[in-house]
Parts: structure tokens; C-alpha cells; sequence
């Protein structure tokens, strides 16, 4: 899946390991804990824990608080996993995911989210990459793309290794992602903005330039040993969008019944 990287899942309680299938399939699961284990054995890539935090905003921190051992060879790193009781059983995402970073050259940075996610009892080992680059501000590293992450003082120097370090733009150099275009849609139809394989969650654009959230109670169907995994841009067919009322006491726009263009 990555090179330099081993990933292995067990079942807590017996240390019994989990295999996916070339879709990333785990089978179905009961409601139990796992072990998220991961071997790097690269030194251009750091294992991050990325918390939400009430403020919307996200802690990044090393993982290394999570190494089961510490040596001269590979850093192994661990995420406990919990499936809850519940219909379906799910995955806390906060607890679900973990963020991988590689540094390469000239500042930029290959983002892997690696997730155990599940829907209906289902689960499945998902990967998804983004490709991003650090900019220099005020004497300070930023990373524009991933605006929300927070990160401790010099944690992205030493991401980027401090022998890299000349060369990186100004944030000045930066510019925005285009926002996908609209103008070819017809009624009920819209484009991904963004979607979260780790989330099974995303927003979508509609042809009049509304915005609504996307999640896996969305879709009319799925076939079994299948999960979702949008990328922005593509377009898809809706049948309505509803007026959703968390359990925050705060509500958004959600679409359903939705089909894959």
C-alpha cells in the first residue's frame, strides 16, 4: 500500500490477525476492539495523531507517545480501535485514522490517511493521498491545504527534516484550489467538492452553487464488500436535500438519494 510501511490489524482480545482483500475488505466485524498496527521502517515518513477539537480545529501530534517499542530498527506504531455496540456498529473518527506524512523534496509533503472504516457492520481498510506543500510565513512553516491542523511548535521542520529546509515558497506563492465547476450541471445534479474515505463523509456542489454534506446514508445502494470513495469533481445525481438537526443542537444540509454519474 505504501512503500516503507507495513500495516496490520488484529483483534484485540485474541491478537488474531485481520486480513483485507485487494479492495481492503475486513469482513464483517461485531462490536469488539482491534489494533491498528503500523511498522515504518522509512525515515522520510512520521506516523501523526490528528484529533478534532470543539474549536473545529485539529491537534497534530507525533505518535510517538503510541510506539509499542522503542530500538535502532523500524518504529512501530499502534492505534486502538473501537467498534461500539449500536445498529449499525461503528468506529469513533477520532479514534478510527491514522495521518502518515513523506517528506519529499522542495517542501512538499505526501499526506497518506489510513482509516478502518465501516458501515452496516462492514469494515474495510481505506488509503487515501494528498500531495501538499509547505510554505514559509513570518519565519514560520505553514501548511495552506490543511488549514484547520494545528501543530506544535517546530513539528513541521522536523516533518520536512532539517536538512531540507532551504528552498521552501513563501505562502505568498500559494494558490487556492479551483472550486469544481458547476456550469454543466442540470437540475439535481452536483459535483464533489471533497470527501474523506477516513469519514465516509464529504460536501457536494449542486447546479444552482449550494453546498450539502455527503455521507454513506446518502447513496441508494451499495453493493456488499464495497465502500464509497469520491474525488473532487466528480458528478452524481440527487434525489433531495434535507435539512439535518444534530445532536449539537446546530443543523446542516444533507443530500440523499444519491447516484454515482
Amino acid at each position: 500500500m505504501i512503500d516503507g510501511v507495513k500495516i496490520r490489524i488484529f483483534v484485540h482480545a485474541t491478537k488474531t490477525e485481520i486480513l483485507p482483500d485487494k479492495n481492503g475488505f475486513l469482513g464483517k466485524l461485531e462490536p469488539q476492539k482491534l489494533k491498528f498496527s503500523i511498522l515504518v521502517n522509512s525515515e522520510d515518513i512520521e506516523a501523526l495523531s490528528v484529533a478534532r477539537e470543539a474549536s473545529r480545529r485539529h491537534s497534530v501530534r507525533f505518535m510517538k507517545n503510541y510506539a509499542l517499542e522503542e530500538s535502532d530498527g523500524p518504529d512501530r506504531f499502534m492505534q486502538r480501535v473501537h467498534i461500539h455496540e449500536g445498529c449499525p456498529p461503528m468506529i469513533s473518527v477520532n479514534q478510527n485514522s491514522v495521518v502518515l506524512t513523506e517528506s519529499l523534496a522542495n517542501g512538499r509533503l505526501r499526506i497518506h490517511d489510513l482509516a478502518i472504516a465501516g458501515w452496516q457492520g462492514e469494515f474495510f481498510l481505506t488509503h487515501q493521498q494528498e500531495e501538499v506543500r509547505v510554505y514559509t510565513h513570518n519565519s514560520e512553516l505553514v501548511l495552506p491545504e490543511r488549514p484547520s491542523w494545528r501543530f506544535e511548535e517546530g513539528m513541521l521542520e522536523e516533518i520536512i527534516g532539517f536538512d531540507r529546509l532551504r528552498g521552501i515558497p513563501p505562502v505568498t506563492e500559494h494558490k487556492e484550489l479551483d472550486i469544481p465547476s458547476v456550469e454543466s450541471l442540470q437540475k439535481n445534479q452536483a459535483v464533489v467538492d471533497w470527501w474523506s474515505d477516513a469519514h465516509q463523509s464529504g460536501e457536494i456542489i449542486t447546479h444552482l452553487s449550494e453546498r450539502a454534506m455527503i455521507r454513506q446514508t446518502s447513496f441508494t445502494s451499495r453493493e456488499v464488500g464495497t465502500i464509497y470513495s469520491l474525488v473532487p469533481g466528480q458528478k452524481l445525481s440527487y434525489e433531495k436535500i434535507i435539512e439535518i438537526q444534530s445532536r449539537w443542537n446546530d443543523s446542516y444540509e444533507q443530500v440523499f438519494g444519491v447516484q454515482i454519474k
